[in-house]
Order: structure tokens, then sequence, then C-alpha cells
């Protein structure tokens, strides 16, 4: 049988390497989005009646919605096995430091990017129980943490990287809203509570 130390080792490994995967995924799909913003500011310079251009816009919005849609499930489905895995290994959500670290970052830049954890679709995931006023100072500051309870906790290697793509991403999800309808916006943020 798997002793605990053993499999939280396990659990650091696999937590290191989709940090690693993540990151880089992230990066593909924001230089998608980019590529999207290109276009569309060429286009401010193309006549409304151009077919051709406006078809291209229209794809690649489509293209650009289904990667964030693909972003935001892959998201929910690593955080939903790494909370088993964790908990499998003793780790106590409520307690442990290194847990709320992980989470937190993730959340903040989606609330920074203006997804309302209140607003009934919701992005809380497990941290439902954050106050209000924690939620708001994130708002100004998407990658900092308030609890003191995860002020001197250590920082992964994978982590840094996973978190270096955190502003870019951030960036992009706040220009898309100029364009994004809100039916659009609330499929997006309804993912997460679905």
């Amino acid at each position: 049988m798997t002793s605990r130390p053993e499999l939280q080792r396990d659990v650091e490994d696999a937590k290191s390497a989709t940090f690693d995967a993540w990151g880089e995924y992230i990066g593909a799909q924001v230089d998608e989005i980019e590529r999207f913003l290109t276009l569309q500011a060429r286009l401010t310079v193309v006549e409304q009646d151009s077919v051709s251009a406006q078809t291209d816009l229209a794809e690649l919005k489509k293209s650009v919605e289904a990667a964030i849609l693909q972003c935001v499930d892959g998201a929910k489905k690593y955080l939903k096995e790494l909370s088993r895995e964790a908990v499998l290994a003793g780790w106590e959500p409520d307690r442990d430091k290194s847990w709320r670290y992980v989470f937190e970052p993730f959340a903040a830049t989606f609330v920074s990017a203006g997804y309302e954890p209140f607003s009934g679709a919701g992005i809380m995931l497990t941290l439902r129980s954050k106050p209000v006023e924690e939620w708001k100072y994130y708002r100004e500051n998407p990658y900092h943490s308030t609890s003191r309870e995860v002020e001197n906790v250590p920082v992964p290697p994978a982590w840094k990287g996973y978190m270096a793509t955190m502003p870019a991403l951030s960036s992009t999800l706040r220009k898309l809203d100029a364009w994004e309808s809100q039916e659009r916006r609330n499929r997006i943020a309804d993912a997460w509570g679905s």
C-alpha cells in the first residue's frame, strides 16, 4: 500500500507537471487571442460590406471563444482531480497552507478580468466562503494573496512559470470584454458553475 509521504510526493510531482503544461497551454491561447485582436483592429479600416473580412473575423471569434471554454473546462477537471488526490494524501482544504495557495491566485485572475464570483454564475469553486472584501482586493491586486495563512508558503518553481502567464491572460481577457456580448460572456462564466 502506498504510504502517505509517497502519495504526497506523487501529488507534488503531478501538480508541478500540470502547472508546466497549463502554462504552455495558456501561452498558446494568449497568442491566438492576440491574433484575433490584431485582426479586429485591422477590420476597423475595412469596409463593413467586406464579406471575406467579416467571415474571417467571425471564424476567429468562434476559435477564441472555444479556446477560452476549453481553458475553463480543463481547469475545472484539473482542480477536481487535484482536490481528490490532495485529500487522499492527507491534506485538509480548510487548514493546509499550500492548498489555499494553489487556488487563490488562479481564481483571482478571472475575478480581475471582470468575472464576478457573487453574480450567480460564479467562479468560486472551493473558495465560496471567501469574504467579499478579499475579492475586492483581488480585483486591484490580482497576483497577491491577502490570506495571512499563506504569506510564508514557498513558491514551487513550476508555479512561478505558470504565474508568469497570468498577467498576459488577464490582460487579454479584459480586452476580450470589449467585443464579447453579455450572452457570450455569461456562457463563459457559467462554465465555472456547471
